[in-house]
């Protein structure tokens, strides 16, 4: 297993930039602006391997397409690299072939949810893009780096998916990171963090930033992607580990507030108490929020979440049907839900339902039933989304 901490004698000669994709449309401020933690992971993993590493959060500090090129030709890296999501793939795609119009000498990496789906039909497709990530990337992107810098072969770097001699090659899997708290804290000294804002369940605040305490799902909902790309493992950092990225957050960057995004939570009980612990002996003053499920809450991790600032569960509660729920893959009664929320709110901790409407099966009735559902739960705000096929759904 690569060593994500070793120090190394030498810096490979690499000039590595991490990029999101350029705005081409104004700000709507009535939504969230969160960092791209999973580039910050991977500039974190890099930072003293490389010659230098940078993040352009595009996105985030809404530049054109037009400044972005400007700032790749000024900075002129060996490499350029995207996390990528279905949503965004379409630019990140335009946004290659224009980079590589001026600079066709320039490496293009694709890593994130979408391409450990499709990596295959990404390379076969687009001739722009050179090489995709599946997966954990911290560890491949170290072996990948050292390969790519010192002229050295690819066929032996697993999650690694290249094209050789035209012929798209395909490397195992990888396996998984068995400790996380080997992985570097993100770097957020390379993000523009005064940018970021939080979801309206926060207020919209600045002082904004997310966290990851876990990677992974135990559950198999039909409409996620989770359970392809984690094989419901999860795997937990340490409670003393999140709690230190906590205190750099609160001291290094004055964040106030943090939205965790994990898959669940509220998973694992004995940690979730654990780490509210640590959380008030520590004197932490950042307010946070994550996601739930109706199941795995009770009235003791809920009290112990509040002491420790918790200040918002979303729960995926989907449908208000339960046949089709089970369709989906969710197993919990209406009574679960009306339980969870109920002691939710007797912890004084706001409930945010997520709902979803047209999943393959329903009719005009079962979608009065959520709405109805939504209506009836004592929900502090709940959202909406159509239903929409993912690779890896």
């Amino acid at each position: 297993m690569t060593n994500l901490k070793e120090k190394w004698r030498e810096k490979l000669n690499l000039s590595v930039l991490l990029l999101t994709p350029a705005v081409d449309k104004k700000e709507d401020k009535r939504y969230a602006i969160y960092p791209p933690l999973g580039l910050s992971y991977i500039a974190a993993v890099l930072r003293d391997k490389v010659e230098s590493v940078d993040i352009l959060d595009a996105s985030s500090l809404n530049l054109p397409m037009t400044e972005v090129m400007a700032y790749i030709i000024k900075h002129d890296p060996d490499l350029i690299g995207f996390t990528v999501y279905t949503p965004q793939i379409n630019s990140v795609l335009q946004m290659s072939k224009e980079i590589k119009a001026v600079k066709p000498q320039v490496k293009i990496v694709l890593g994130g949810s979408h391409v450990f789906h499709t990596h295959r039909e990404t390379l076969s497709e687009n001739k722009q893009i050179d090489f995709c990530v599946r997966g954990e990337g911290e560890a491949t992107i170290l072996e990948f780096s050292k390969a790519l810098s010192g002229g050295g072969s690819f066929s032996n770097i697993n999650g690694l998916t290249y094209r050789d001699n035209g012929k798209v090659k395909i490397n195992p899997d990888r396996e998984f990171i068995p400790n996380l708290d080997d992985i570097p804290f993100p770097a957020r000294d390379l993000l523009p963090n005064q940018n970021y804002r939080a979801i309206q369940a926060l207020g919209g605040a600045m002082g904004f930033t997310s966290m990851i305490a876990s990677r992974g799902c135990p559950n198999k909902c039909k409409f996620c992607a989770s359970p392809a790309e984690w094989r419901q493992r999860v795997r937990f950092r340490s409670p003393e580990n999140v709690i230190s990225e906590m205190i750099e957050c609160q001291q290094k960057y004055n964040i106030k507030y943090v939205r965790f995004g994990d898959d669940l939570f509220t998973a694992r009980h004995s940690w979730v108490l654990k780490f509210c612990d640590l959380y008030r002996r520590n004197n932490i003053n950042i307010k946070w929020i994550c996601d739930g499920r109706v199941e795995s809450v009770n009235p003791q991790i809920l009290k112990a979440m509040k002491m420790a600032k918790c200040v918002g569960i979303f729960y995926g509660i989907e449908f208000g049907n339960e046949k089709i729920r089970r369709l989906a893959g969710k197993k919990f009664t209406n009574e679960q839900i009306h339980r969870a929320i109920r002691i939710s709110k007797e912890a004084s901790i706001p409930a945010y339902g997520l709902f979803m409407i047209g999943y393959p099966g329903e009719n005009e009735g079962t979608i009065k039933q959520t709405i109805e559902l939504a209506c009836n739960l004592d929900l502090d705000w709940a959202g909406f989304c159509v239903v929409t096929p993912l690779p890896g759904t």
